[in-house]
């Protein structure tokens, strides 16, 4: 995510984390004792969770989560902030599906890329080749 001035970072840093974590998917979308993969669209919580700032306005998270990326989270994230460049990239490590959203910081239309293989055979590393050149690795 990059910003256009700190105080939108310390808002949004905000927003994501909780009294225990740095990155709650609870605080973007509240379970309300609701099963999470109903409202989260995955199993658990993020864990796993690093936060870099590689960039004076820019934050990454990178984070884990069960059998699915977040989306109603990531969604919501894109929703609260429409001025601010967002780009979420996932993939499952066992290489069944990886997705791709951008958004410029002009509140655009949000860009979607999903790839998926099935019975997790990804033999030439496709998935995991899109989403590194995404994130420069």
């Amino acid at each position: 995510m990059c910003f256009s001035d700190e105080s939108k970072l310390k808002e949004i840093e905000n927003y994501l984390k909780s009294e225990n974590s740095i990155l709650d998917f609870n605080n973007v979308l509240p379970l309300n004792d609701q099963e999470p993969r109903e409202i989260w669209g995955t199993k658990w919580n993020a864990y796993s969770i690093h936060k870099l700032q590689p960039e004076t306005w820019s934050l990454v998270y990178f984070f884990e989560t069960a059998w699915s990326y977040p989306m109603p989270i990531i969604r919501c994230i894109f929703d609260k902030f429409p001025d601010v460049y967002i780009s979420f990239d996932s993939a499952c490590e066992g290489g069944w599906f990886a997705l791709s959203m951008n958004r410029d910081d002009e509140g655009g239309k949000i860009e979607t890329i999903e790839y998926t293989t099935q019975l997790g055979n990804d033999p030439k590393g496709e998935i995991r080749k899109a989403i590194h050149s995404s994130l420069d690795l």
